[in-house]
């Protein structure tokens, strides 16, 4: 399924949805995005795979309709080239329970702090809810991850808890904040 939409009510700019598949692993972008350790810093959910074997589990779990993962892209106008600027996911879909767990990156720092991470959510958020029957889609971001915690925020997201020292990078111990929005 395929999303579109303009960034702002009477601007050019627009994101597309996509659903990723295979190639989407052999793209430059990709690749670049799983070196730079800016882009990875504070990534606690949606670690993309590196080897074969992690990339055919990730089809597999598409397969299986156990997560749904959608390219994001950029167009300043209808008539300019389109950039792949990111990734966005609903992981461990639980159709008896009736969550899913949201992960989020934009790729390009360029496109950072530009309203696309928050148009993509608000897609894929709906999408979980009326398109999937979800009750309940839930993200976890380290403390130190203000964009992350800002956008949950204005996602409508509550802060369900602080997991003491959950998540390890670069030889550090860190909090991890998770927020939920429920339909």
């Amino acid at each position: 399924m395929r999303y579109e939409s303009r960034l702002r009510e009477k601007s050019k700019e627009i994101i597309i949805l996509e659903p990723i598949d295979k190639s989407f692993f052999n793209t430059p972008e990709y690749k670049y995005w799983v070196k730079d350790l800016e882009v990875n810093e504070y990534s606690s959910l949606c670690r993309f795979p590196v080897t074969e074997k992690e990339t055919r589990d990730i089809m597999e779990q598409i397969e299986n309709r156990k997560s749904i993962y959608w390219n994001i892209y950029h167009k300043e106008n209808d008539d300019a080239y389109t950039w792949l600027v990111g990734v966005i996911s609903l992981l461990e879909i639980d159709l008896f329970n009736r969550s899913a767990e949201l992960a989020l990156k934009i790729g390009e720092k360029p496109y950072w702090k530009r309203n696309i991470g928050f148009m993509a959510c608000r897609q894929i958020i709906n999408h979980g809810f009326t398109r999937l029957n979800l009750h309940r889609i839930y993200l976890g971001t380290v403390s130190e991850n203000k964009g992350m915690i800002a956008l949950a925020d204005k996602l409508g997201m509550f802060h369900e808890g602080t997991f003491k020292d959950a998540f390890h990078s670069n030889g550090r111990f860190y909090n991890v904040e998770r927020y939920a929005i429920i339909y």
